[in-house]
């Protein structure tokens, strides 16, 4: 759940920083959704995954 918050809280800071343009926040966001939306997708996979085996 923290990452899932985290991650929407980069986001918006993504978006914020369109908004106003400014490079620098569009950057570092850019790269931090990325690198936190690999995990979260990894997490989700891996958690329904364990949920599928454990269900057999």
């Amino acid at each position: 759940m923290m990452l899932l918050c985290s991650t929407t809280g980069m986001t918006f800071w993504l978006v914020h920083g369109l908004v106003i343009n400014d490079y620098a926040l569009i950057v570092a966001n850019s790269i931090s959704v990325a690198l936190a939306s690999a995990l979260l997708f990894y997490k989700i996979k891996k958690d329904y995954f364990r949920r599928q085996t454990e269900i057999i």
